[in-house]
């Protein structure tokens, strides 16, 4: 079998290798390193050796390291393909990110415009240590302890990430305990976590270099245990970012709220009326979402008709798609203005800009 992750100009595509692992292949436009092939630092604002690459072609990992054969929280996708970046989850439990680095979208902290090949996110577990960490301490401190010594835990052993998603020009990534992290561009709040500053009555939020977490409600019990929400899917639109919930596939976003000129969300809100989802796809202004019993629902931008209700125009509210309600649709994804949704015999449905 293979898994196909739609790129502006670029492709990714596994295949099987084994039971545990897969091979990744990329071809097609890498002026930006998103194929990660180039073996020199970008120069002359390009990378020599991936220009163009006609055919598909074999990337390896760092160290050995291979793409993750099964997702833990399915339908989680293993391998990302951004507008000019790109990603993958590793058997290992890292995230691997390439391309273009503007606003820091890859996570690395460093001042690189380009990284031309595969580099572990380091940070992002890192965060996800201390996140757990956090969570520990604030569980001893509500049972009255006083030391903390019990909870600093190792930061050599970080909980693997479970999920991520490339937005425009920011990142997300989820980790096996359901904590979830974003960095890169934050200027409409697309990052969750309030960095910026108030003046003139004007907000204005900075980019993360590294990853942080993003705080979602969840008060503690006074049992000494965390009720803060656990994330299973994460998909990043152009400004805006989305959560689904797993035990109850609710869904949160935060950013710019597609299909609205409602002011941006700093942080996660719910989205009313919506539960159950077992996909989430986000477009560059839209989103669709499929629910547990098969329906598919579509809000935000719809001038190309991406939203499939036979109209053009904005939908503030997730909206049945009605000409797939007996589709048996199994999966639904979003290109930046087009989406598409497989059904269980395998009928691909495509609609949008063409």
């Amino acid at each position: 079998g293979a898994l196909f992750a739609p790129a502006e100009r670029d492709g990714l595509s596994m295949a099987d290798d084994n039971d545990e692992t897969e091979t990744l292949f990329v071809w097609g436009c890498g002026e930006d390193g998103q194929l990660g092939l180039a073996e020199a630092p970008v120069s002359h604002n390009r990378c020599a050796l991936d220009w163009h690459v006609p055919a598909p072609t074999i990337l390896a990992l760092p160290d050995g390291d291979t793409v993750r054969s099964r997702p833990r929280y399915t339908p989680t996708k293993a391998i990302l393909a951004g507008s000019r970046n790109s990603a993958a989850l590793a058997s290992s439990g890292a995230l691997y990110t390439w391309g273009w680095n503007s606003h820091d979208t890859l996570g690395h902290d460093v001042d690189d415009e380009w990284i031309p090949r595969p580099r572990a996110v380091a940070a992002v577990q890192a965060a996800s240590r201390r996140a757990a960490n956090d969570d520990a301490a604030r569980s001893q401190t509500s049972r009255s302890q006083t030391s903390a010594a019990a909870v600093t835990g190792d930061p050599s052993d970080p909980s693997d990430v479970a999920c991520a998603s490339l937005g425009g020009w920011h990142a997300c990534a989820a980790d096996d305990d359901g904590a979830l992290f974003a960095w890169g561009g934050n200027e409409y709040g697309q990052a969750g976590v309030d960095t910026g500053t108030a003046g003139r009555g004007v907000h204005v939020s900075l980019h993360l270099s590294v990853p942080e977490l993003v705080p979602f409600p969840g008060p503690f019990d006074g049992l000494g245990s965390s009720n803060r929400l656990q994330i299973g899917q994460v998909a990043c639109g152009g400004m805006c970012s989305f959560a689904v919930v797993r035990r109850t596939g609710e869904v949160y976003t935060w950013g710019q709220t597609v299909g609205s000129e409602k002011e941006p969300a700093r942080s996660p809100v719910r989205v009313p009326g919506i539960r159950g989802v077992a996909t989430l796809a986000a477009g560059m202004f839209h989103a669709l979402a499929l629910q547990e019993d098969g329906r598919v629902l579509a809000w935000g931008n719809g001038d190309y008709g991406q939203l499939g209700l036979g109209r053009p125009g904005n939908e503030d509210t997730p909206t049945e798609v009605e000409a797939l309600s007996r589709a048996g649709v199994r999966t639904v994804a979003a290109g930046g203005w087009h989406s598409a949704a497989v059904t269980a015999g395998g009928v691909c449905y495509v609609w949008g800009r063409g």
